[in-house]
């Protein structure tokens, strides 16, 4: 350890130099203050000066405020022989940390010098590690700052703009684990999104990009809330780590809003509140949060509700009802129903009671919640097929800009083809590119998606054959026979119902030929004729498939009632083959 003695007096050096002779510290000699500039400059090590006041040219006074200039915490200790208080004042008011008054004390001199060492050590340890931190701290807001550069760009730019969902978003820092997502797709349909991954923060919005991109890209091409779902969740699989993951509420709401079609994963209940303000029904989370499990044990089957006008939607995360009050009592979802009962605004009142709850600035997690009311929009209500003006000329072959259509496609294919991210939408989009418009086209691809993914058949056993036939008299009849169901819908013998087997399309066999065509005289029409290879009720089935009586349409009603505003004809032939025919409109048909 190095201190460094400044004197102009050579035996004062030398008897300071005598003192310190068996201690641990190490002397470097100067004269005058010049030199001792010089030796501060050249000797970092230092850890301490020893400076006489008086000295002729530069005097230590002097000397000690240019040493501190550089080297704040270097500790600079006065030796004088003068000890009155405005000498001491001066020395003091130089910079000078202590002063030792001749004559000097070998003892009190190693002690002193000690104290200011580990004084100094500490202080420049502390010094070096705000230096650190502040240039951490500043490639901290630098990488934050393009990080939200990109967020803002890659998230905010494409999300819809909607005047029938109100939110409110609270991020627990400039980063959410939260995630909100709007779209609208070609045909009119409208997808929100509402994550919540785990923890909050950068850490947390990691996986909110590749989601986004998922989302936007799937909902454009009018994919299904379950195979968005399908998608998010084989990519958070493949990127986060295995404590992280995104609880999901994805909702599909279609242009007449009289439907909402809905995938639920880890999430609160959704609750459902009708137009005078009572809180009518919930819909509770079904499926495991995104990022979980594994594509073969991920269920993507979704949930259709019928919306009466007015009809408000509301989703929330659990930044809400985990919030600590006054009590440090959790909010809970009983206070959030309590609010939202009889509010003309649920969102505004749940805000207001979670307000008045919790104390000010005791937000502990990311909170999001939205409010969408059905039936109240301009959007365009392109779900529900419109006939064509019969005066309206037949577009003929010829007649077409691009001379690509009709279409006529026949495929073999097996169940995996069906899983095949996009093989329909993909077929599809060859078939209608020439020159129909894309809002024209959106239904072609919605019913070929409902038909394939969503479990709208019934397998009955031969056991229960006998099943009640439909009331025909009943209006859920006639919707099921403008659909082209029949015989599973039963309101008398439930067990027969019950002990159906519900199934999509691709548990019934191993093999399909699948027809998709598109024809255009008298009208441009799309037709997907689907026959079912093997199918339980036919005679020459699988061994294992024996004792199955029939395949038709389910009894779900809703389910039906969507495909029927979809198709201008759907049918199941003794549950072997199902046909569905989608008129597409062109301008010459306006």
């Amino acid at each position: 350890m190095k201190v460094l003695i400044v004197d102009d007096s050579g035996a004062i050096r030398r008897f300071l130099k005598a003192l310190l002779k068996d201690s641990d510290f190490t002397c470097i000699e100067a004269e005058s203050g010049e030199e001792a500039l010089n030796l501060v400059e050249y000797h970092t090590d230092l850890c301490a000066v020893l400076m006489d006041v008086h000295m002729p040219g530069m005097d230590g006074l002097e000397t000690t405020r240019r040493i501190k200039k550089d080297n704040r915490y270097l500790p600079v200790i006065f030796v004088t022989s003068v000890d009155d208080e405005e000498t001491l004042a001066k020395c003091f008011g130089a910079g000078g940390d202590d002063f030792l008054t001749k004559p000097l004390n070998k003892t009190t001199l190693i002690c002193r010098l000690n104290s200011h060492r580990r004084f100094y050590s500490l202080a420049t340890s502390m010094s070096e590690k705000n230096r650190e931190l502040t240039y951490h701290q500043k490639l901290i807001e630098r990488e934050h700052s393009v990080v939200e550069h990109v967020f803002a760009n890659v998230i905010n730019p494409a999300m819809a703009s909607l005047d029938f969902v109100k939110t409110y978003l609270s991020p627990m820092s400039t980063f959410s684990g939260d995630l909100y997502l709007a779209s609208t797709n070609a045909v009119g349909s409208t997808y929100l999104f509402l994550g919540d991954f785990t923890g909050h923060g950068l850490s947390a919005a990691i996986g909110c990009m590749p989601v986004t991109d998922i989302f936007y890209a799937m909902s454009s091409k009018c994919a299904s809330v379950g195979e968005i779902a399908e998608e998010a969740n084989r990519k958070l699989l493949s990127i986060l780590p295995d404590n992280m993951f995104c609880c999901a509420v994805i909702l599909e709401l279609n242009a007449a809003q009289d439907y909402m079609r809905i995938w639920s994963g880890g999430m609160h209940d959704v609750l459902l509140v009708s137009s005078d303000n009572t809180v009518e029904g919930r819909i509770e989370s079904q499926h495991m949060p995104l990022g979980v499990l594994s594509s073969g044990e991920f269920d993507k089957s979704s949930e259709v509700v019928p919306l009466a006008k007015g009809t408000r939607v509301i989703g929330f995360t659990d930044g809400v009802v985990e919030a600590r009050g006054h009590n440090d009592e959790f909010f809970g979802e009983d206070n959030l129903c309590h609010a939202v009962e009889g509010a003309d605004s649920p969102l505004d009142a749940i805000l207001s009671a979670y307000q008045e709850f919790c104390p000010a600035d005791a937000q502990e997690d990311d909170i999001s919640i939205i409010e969408l009311t059905a039936g109240v929009s301009d959007v365009l209500r392109l779900n529900h097929v419109n006939k064509p003006n019969p005066r309206s000329k037949p577009m003929m072959f010829g007649d077409h800009k691009t001379g690509i259509l009709p279409w006529n496609l026949t495929v073999k294919l097996n169940p995996s083809d069906f899983s095949r991210q996009g093989l329909i939408n993909h077929v599809l989009g060859h078939m209608l590119a020439g020159g129909l418009e894309k809002e024209k086209q959106g239904n072609a691809f919605r019913i070929a998606s409902e038909l394939i993914d969503t479990r709208l058949l019934v397998l009955k056993p031969a056991s229960t054959s006998n099943v009640t036939d439909v009331d025909f008299r009943s209006e859920e009849a006639r919707v099921l026979a403008v659909a082209g169901a029949g015989v599973v819908y039963s309101s008398s013998d439930s067990q027969s119902i019950k002990n159906a087997k519900r199934l999509s399309i691709i548990e019934l066999s191993n093999e399909f030929e699948l027809n998709l065509s598109v024809s255009l005289d008298p009208v441009p029409v799309f037709s997907f004729d689907l026959s079912i290879q093997n199918c339980p009720c036919d005679d020459n089935a699988d061994a294992d498939r024996q004792g199955q009586d029939s395949v038709s349409f389910s009894d779900e009603l809703e389910e039906i009632k969507f495909l029927s505003s979809l198709c201008r004809s759907l049918t199941v032939d003794n549950g072997c083959r199902i046909r569905a025919e989608v008129e597409l409109l062109t301008e010459n048909y306006q």
